[in-house]
C-alpha cells in the first residue's frame, strides 16, 4: 500500500489474490508469475512504456487508513448491535 501510494511504477512477481488486487486496483502496475523470467521481461517492457509517475490519488483515497478504520468501526458496531 505504501509503495503504491508513491506513484512509482510497480513490477511484481506474484500470483493469486495479490496479482488480482494489483491488476484491479493499482494503475501503473505490471504483474508476472513468480519464477517466470520470460513473463517478467514482457511485463517490464510494458511497464517501461508507462509514465514514470502514476496518478494514484483514487487509490490513496480509497485505501486511506482513516477511511479503512472508519469502515471497520462501522462493521464492529453493526455486529455489536446484532447480539
Amino acid at each position: 500500500f505504501e509503495y503504491a501510494a508513491t506513484g512509482k511504477r510497480i513490477l511484481a512477481g506474484v500470483e493469486g489474490q495479490a496479482a488480482e488486487f494489483l491488476r484491479a486496483e493499482i494503475p501503473g502496475c505490471e504483474v508476472f508469475k513468480p519464477c517466470d523470467s520470460a513473463g517478467m521481461i514482457a511485463a517490464l517492457r510494458r511497464l517501461l512504456t508507462q509514465p514514470r509517475e502514476i496518478d494514484r490519488s483514487g487509490f490513496c483515497e480509497k485505501y486511506a487508513r482513516r477511511k479503512i478504520m472508519q469502515l471497520m468501526a462501522e462493521d464492529v458496531l453493526d455486529l455489536a448491535s446484532l447480539k
